[in-house]
């Protein structure tokens, strides 16, 4: 007799985040750092991309999907 309890179903790791609104999931990241030119552009600098390569510096923006995503 197998006194174990019964494992539960593999479950696949969860989708990565998604937006759904135009801007994007970089203003809402708390690995963003927002930076605004003289000119009064903004750009959302990643900081993941300082120790993962997986991340680029700067992603192209509406950024819909991000593995690094948090809040």
């Amino acid at each position: 007799m197998n006194s174990q309890p019964p494992r539960p179903p593999y479950a696949p790791p969860p989708p990565p985040p998604r937006a759904t609104g135009r801007e994007g999931l970089c203003p809402h990241c708390a690995h963003v750092r927002v930076l605004t030119s003289a000119k009064g552009s903004t750009f959302y600098l990643c900081e993941r991309s300082k120790h993962d390569p997986r991340f680029v510096r700067y992603p192209p923006q509406p950024r819909m999907e991000c593995a690094g995503f948090e809040r």
